[in-house]
Protein backbone atom coordinates (compact mmCIF):
# COMPACT_ATOMS: atom_id res chain seq x y z
CA UNK A 1 0.00 0.00 0.00
CA UNK A 2 1.66 3.24 -1.19
CA UNK A 3 0.21 5.14 1.79
CA UNK A 4 2.62 3.25 4.04
CA UNK A 5 5.62 4.87 2.38
CA UNK A 6 6.90 8.22 3.63
CA UNK A 7 8.95 10.43 1.33
CA UNK A 8 10.89 13.50 2.37
CA UNK A 9 12.77 15.83 0.06
CA UNK A 10 15.25 17.57 2.38
CA UNK A 11 17.32 15.60 3.03
CA UNK A 12 16.11 13.09 0.42
CA UNK A 13 14.78 9.92 2.06
CA UNK A 14 12.19 7.18 1.67
CA UNK A 15 10.95 5.29 4.71
CA UNK A 16 8.48 2.49 5.32
CA UNK A 17 5.84 3.54 7.85
CA UNK A 18 5.39 -0.12 8.90
CA UNK A 19 7.96 -2.90 9.04
CA UNK A 20 5.75 -5.24 6.96
CA UNK A 21 5.58 -2.77 4.02
CA UNK A 22 7.48 -3.75 0.87
CA UNK A 23 8.62 -1.36 -1.83
CA UNK A 24 9.41 -2.65 -5.33
CA UNK A 25 11.45 -0.17 -7.35
CA UNK A 26 12.24 -2.57 -10.21
CA UNK A 27 9.90 -0.89 -12.69
CA UNK A 28 11.37 2.61 -12.49
CA UNK A 29 14.87 1.10 -12.33
CA UNK A 30 14.32 -0.81 -15.59
CA UNK A 31 12.94 2.30 -17.26
CA UNK A 32 15.92 4.35 -16.16
CA UNK A 33 18.36 1.65 -17.27
CA UNK A 34 16.69 1.51 -20.70
CA UNK A 35 16.92 5.31 -21.04
CA UNK A 36 20.60 5.31 -20.01
CA UNK A 37 21.43 2.46 -22.40
CA UNK A 38 19.76 4.32 -25.27
CA UNK A 39 21.61 7.53 -24.38
CA UNK A 40 24.92 5.62 -24.36
CA UNK A 41 24.14 4.11 -27.77
CA UNK A 42 23.50 7.62 -29.13
CA UNK A 43 26.75 8.97 -27.64
CA UNK A 44 28.61 6.08 -29.28
CA UNK A 45 27.10 7.03 -32.64
CA UNK A 46 24.35 4.40 -32.94
CA UNK A 47 21.55 6.50 -34.45
CA UNK A 48 19.45 3.39 -35.12
CA UNK A 49 19.06 1.19 -32.07
CA UNK A 50 16.58 -0.66 -29.90
CA UNK A 51 17.35 -0.78 -26.18
CA UNK A 52 15.52 -3.36 -24.06
CA UNK A 53 15.85 -3.99 -20.33
CA UNK A 54 13.46 -6.33 -18.58
CA UNK A 55 10.59 -5.65 -20.96
CA UNK A 56 11.08 -1.87 -21.12
CA UNK A 57 11.91 -0.66 -24.63
CA UNK A 58 13.33 2.46 -26.23
CA UNK A 59 13.70 2.67 -30.00
CA UNK A 60 15.58 5.26 -32.02
CA UNK A 61 15.92 5.70 -35.74
CA UNK A 62 14.91 2.90 -38.05
CA UNK A 63 15.00 -0.86 -37.64
CA UNK A 64 17.12 -3.27 -39.67
CA UNK A 65 14.74 -3.03 -42.65
CA UNK A 66 14.76 0.77 -42.59
CA UNK A 67 11.05 1.04 -41.78
CA UNK A 68 10.94 1.31 -37.99
CA UNK A 69 11.16 -1.22 -35.21
CA UNK A 70 8.74 -4.15 -35.19
CA UNK A 71 7.74 -4.83 -31.59
CA UNK A 72 5.40 -7.67 -30.58
CA UNK A 73 3.29 -7.46 -27.44
CA UNK A 74 2.41 -10.87 -26.00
Amino acid sequence: DWRRVEVQTDPPAVRRARVDTQVDLSSPAKGRATDELSALARRLGARNHLAAVGGDLRAAGTGPRGTGWPVGIP
